[in-house]
């Protein structure tokens, strides 16, 4: 799908206007989303992800091969179509270098606008876990 809106993008192409959602965004957020863009367009916040090399020579120099085992919670969005990590192969890299990886899927179109209530559920048993094992690393070294 990210080609696709590249070239959507590129061709002038003019996505159509839809009600909102409710179920998938609030009209608050969609609103802080709406006025953020217009004030500062699309392509800057998405830059973020384009500096391959950099990235590159920065993960080269990680400590423990790049692998992460301490929890990591993944928090998919199912109906983001540009970042798809729901089917596609996308998250194959996190799942391989995240030893200790939770993995849960929202009903929203961007993981931001989605993280409210439902998001606690997944992440309180892993928070739970991390801090117990912090509580419990202290309690040995005292």
């Amino acid at each position: 799908m990210p080609a696709m809106a590249r070239r959507q993008r590129r061709t002038g192409f003019e996505f159509p206007d839809v009600p909102r959602d409710a179920d998938v965004i609030s009209a608050e957020d969609l609103s802080v989303y709406a006025s953020a863009l217009e004030r500062n367009g699309f392509f800057g916040p998405t830059s973020w992800y384009m500096n391959h090399e950099t990235n590159a020579a920065y993960g080269r120099k990680a400590s423990n091969d790049g692998y992460l085992d301490m929890p990591v919670l993944f928090i998919h969005a199912r109906y983001d179509y540009v970042c798809e990590t729901v089917h596609s192969r996308l998250a194959e890299p996190m799942r391989k270098f995240c030893r200790n990886l939770s993995e849960e899927i929202i009903r929203a179109a961007l993981a931001p606008a989605g993280i409210k209530i439902e998001v606690l559920e997944p992440i309180l048993p892993t928070m739970e876990d991390v801090f117990v094992s912090l509580i419990e690393r202290e309690e040995r070294a005292a």
